[in-house]
């Protein structure tokens, strides 16, 4: 992937959803969007409708483009010393959605 496509600081105006945020961190955990869809008791359609609205805010194109942003705008975080985001170390930070954003 592009050096481009991954933000290099967190850009406090984006904002995602609840939702968005726990589909995005679903899908860190390797998750496929249809089980994403069934753990959050949602549609295949209206899971895949938050997936494409997270992409959309935070201007990347695939998964792993998505899964390294949302890192980096602080959504999800990799565990303390570790030397980047890994899908299956990776946590939530819910209050950094749009219901609820930080300070």
């Amino acid at each position: 992937m592009p050096a481009d496509r991954v933000p290099s600081r967190i850009d406090p105006t984006i904002r995602l959803s609840r939702r968005q945020v726990e589909v995005v961190y679903l899908l860190t955990l390797g998750l496929s969007v249809k089980e994403v869809a069934h753990r959050l008791g949602s549609s295949y359609h209206t899971t895949c409708a938050h997936l494409r609205l997270a992409m959309r805010r935070l201007e990347v194109h695939n998964r792993a483009e998505l899964l390294r942003a949302a890192a980096a705008h602080g959504f999800v975080s990799p565990p303390p010393g570790s030397a980047g985001p890994s899908a299956a170390s990776l946590t939530v930070h819910p209050f950094r959605s749009a219901e609820h954003p930080m300070g």
